[in-house]
């Protein structure tokens, strides 16, 4: 297959991934930003923390950091998109790793909730729209993925009655003929 075929933006539908780059780049913003002021927080010495200042620069620098990873994982993924550069594979790995990074965290703000913390509604909201659309994204990817690995894209599917197929490619005008298939008349 031409490997121009499977990074064009044909393969790629913008009603579906720009919303959920534009959810996610808000939810992680806004976690980026509040884990830069509790870090400032943490370290200012004229600030009285009562002791806490360990877990408030530990997790500040936990979620700066996951934040910071998909935000840019998220803008490298536009940059391949708008230069019609972006693989199937690296957006299907890339969601992945953002997938795995934000459903760890969902799950121990949630069970932290659940045990009683006192946990903050935004952050539960927040981590929640940040793991849909990750985990939406591995979705569409994997579809991706599987349609090009099929030969959906670039390839047309010809054939007749007697499961004589052809695969035709209009780029660079490969036909590949298949044998013929034993059908058990059996079923029929």
């Amino acid at each position: 297959m031409n490997p121009e075929t499977i990074t064009t933006k044909k393969i790629w539908r913008k009603r579906f991934l720009v919303p959920l780059w534009v959810v996610e780049l808000l939810a992680t913003g806004i976690f980026f930003i509040v884990a830069c002021v509790v870090l400032s927080y943490a370290n200012d010495p004229d600030v009285e923390v009562a002791g806490y200042r360990g877990y408030f620069v530990v997790s500040g620098a936990i979620i700066l950091s996951i934040s910071g990873a998909t935000i840019i994982l998220t803008l490298v993924e536009i940059g391949l998109f708008a230069s019609s550069k972006m693989k199937p594979t690296f957006h299907l790995v890339s969601a992945c790793i953002k997938a795995v990074i934000w459903v760890i965290y969902f799950a121990i703000i949630i069970a932290g909730a659940a045990a009683g913390g006192n946990g903050s509604a935004l952050d539960i909201i927040f981590s929640l729209a940040a793991t849909v659309c990750t985990v939406a994204q591995v979705i569409y990817g994997s579809v991706i993925v599987h349609r090009v690995r099929k030969g959906f894209y670039g390839y047309h599917l010809t054939g007749d009655n007697n499961n004589n197929v052809t695969y035709d490619s209009a780029e660079n005008g490969i036909k590949m003929e298949s044998q013929p298939v034993p059908v058990n008349t059996q079923y029929r």
